[in-house]
């Protein structure tokens, strides 16, 4: 995943608002942290996830684990090559 992109693009800047509204879901949800996460994929959401660890009893339901499990099989594929 890219990491050398500044928000400053209006459709990096949505993306990373649809994370901070899921990391928020997770709060109120879950009552687990502020942790939301997205998989993108040619310039579309393909993957969403928040923390869901106490609602599933899941200690593997991180936000970052749900939204490329999310990803993987929106895509129909594990290789998340090109993706951000």
């Amino acid at each position: 995943m890219q990491t050398d992109h500044l928000p400053d693009d209006p459709l990096r800047a949505q993306w990373m608002h649809e994370a901070v509204s899921l990391g928020r879901k997770g709060m109120t949800e879950d009552g687990g942290g502020p942790f939301g996460a997205v998989v993108v994929c040619d310039g579309a959401i393909v993957g969403r996830g928040h923390n869901q660890v106490t609602t599933l009893l899941d200690p593997h339901a991180h936000a970052e684990v749900l939204e490329i499990r999310e990803a993987c099989q929106s895509l129909g594929r594990f290789d998340l090559r090109g993706c951000e």
